[in-house]
Formats: structure tokens, C-alpha cells, sequence
């Protein structure tokens, strides 16, 4: 366990659950990224498997904003204190801001632009 984790004034078991909760987002984005994604790029448009494709990966995007507005976020409310979210916004903020953020941005958007 990351010294960070243990700096956490939270209950073990609730980091559990987020370390559950994060393996699960983990996999899921995983697997829109190396199945999905490449499966609606690699399809005609006019096909009934890009249609299908297409329906499958808009119901994952559903399924896991929701998911992360209903369950993580406000789990991380209650996990964080608002130093610690703001630290991690800032973080994420950075990490769009370098390098390798504007890479993948760049990557994601000229697959999507071919859609």
C-alpha cells in the first residue's frame, strides 16, 4: 500500500472499495481501448457491424459516466477532503498540460475524427 494511501484518515475497508472501484474503471477503459475503439475505427461506416459497434461503445460511455457520477465521485467527496480533491484536479490538469497528456488528446482526437 502507497504511503499516500496510508496517509488517508479513512477506514481500510473503504479504501478497499476504492481500490475495487478503480480496478474496475481501470479494466473497463481497457477494454474500450484495445476492443472497442480499434473494432469502430477498422469498420465501414455503411455496415451493420459499424452500427453495432458504434451502439455497444455509446452504451459503455453511458454505463461508466454514470457509474463514476453516481458511485466514485461521490465517494471521493466523502473519501477526500476538499484539499485532497483539489490537489488531484490540479494534478490532472498538469498531466492534460504535458507531454504525454497532449499526446493522447491528439491521438484520441484524430481516431475520432475519421468517424
Amino acid at each position: 500500500m502507497s504511503n499516500y494511501v496510508k496517509s488517508l484518515s479513512v477506514p481500510r475497508t473503504s479504501i478497499f472499495v476504492i481500490a475495487v472501484l478503480y480496478c474496475l474503471v481501470f479494466e473497463e477503459h481497457r477494454a474500450v481501448e484495445m476492443l472497442v475503439i480499434p473494432d469502430v475505427l477498422k469498420s465501414e461506416r455503411t455496415t451493420p457491424e459499424f452500427a453495432g459497434r458504434v451502439k455497444v461503445f455509446g452504451e459503455l460511455i453511458d454505463h461508466h459516466a454514470t457509474e463514476e457520477e453516481d458511485t466514485m465521485f461521490k465517494m471521493a467527496r466523502k473519501v477526500f477532503s476538499a484539499d485532497e480533491l483539489a490537489q488531484l484536479d490540479d494534478d490532472y490538469t498538469a498531466w492534460k498540460a504535458s507531454a504525454q497528456g497532449k499526446q493522447i488528446v491528439e491521438t484520441a482526437m484524430k481516431d475520432f475524427a475519421v468517424l
